[in-house]
C-alpha cells in the first residue's frame, strides 16, 4: 500500500492545478446564490467544498474549516 500524502500538501497541489480557484468565504456563499449555473464538486476527502463553472471549466474551492457557520434566523 502506498502511503498518501498529507491534507495539507493534498490541497496544495489541487490549489496549484490550472482552473482550479481557492477563495474566501464571502466570495463562495456569493456564487452560491447568485444567477450564474453552477455545480457542486467537491472534495471530501480533503475537506474541500467545491464549485464547478461548466461554461470556463473553472473549479472554485473553499476549506470546509473557512466556511462560516450560519446563523439561525429568528423571525
Amino acid at each position: 500500500m502506498v502511503p498518501t500524502k498529507p491534507i495539507h500538501e493534498q490541497r496544495r497541489l489541487l490549489r496549484e492545478r490550472p482552473g482550479c480557484r481557492f477563495v474566501e468565504s464571502e466570495e463562495f456563499y456569493r456564487l452560491l446564490l447568485g444567477f450564474k449555473k453552477l455545480i457542486r464538486a467537491d472534495e471530501t476527502a480533503l475537506k474541500i467544498r467545491g464549485l464547478l463553472d461548466e461554461e470556463t471549466g473553472t473549479r472554485i474551492f473553499i476549506e470546509q474549516e473557512k466556511l462560516l457557520p450560519l446563523q439561525p434566523h429568528h423571525g
